[in-house]
């Protein structure tokens, strides 16, 4: 697996990774324990994934 930590903007539906920001629709329910802000990057799948959120494909969690 190969991950970038990223950013994401909820109300633009962006996610920047190493400077560069694009379009990304929101995919996840807002919820306790799952960042709406912060997460990775998964070069491999081309997917962010939130930071506190399972990702059944990777197996990626992360609570702070």
């Amino acid at each position: 697996m190969n991950f970038t930590k990223a950013t994401y903007d909820i109300n633009t539906e962006t996610v920047t990774v190493d400077g560069n920001t694009f379009e990304f629709g929101k995919y996840w329910k807002s919820q306790d324990g799952v960042s709406d802000a912060e997460g990775f990057w998964d070069n491999d799948n081309n997917n962010f994934i939130p930071n506190g959120l399972f990702d059944g494909v990777t197996g990626y969690i992360k609570v702070d």
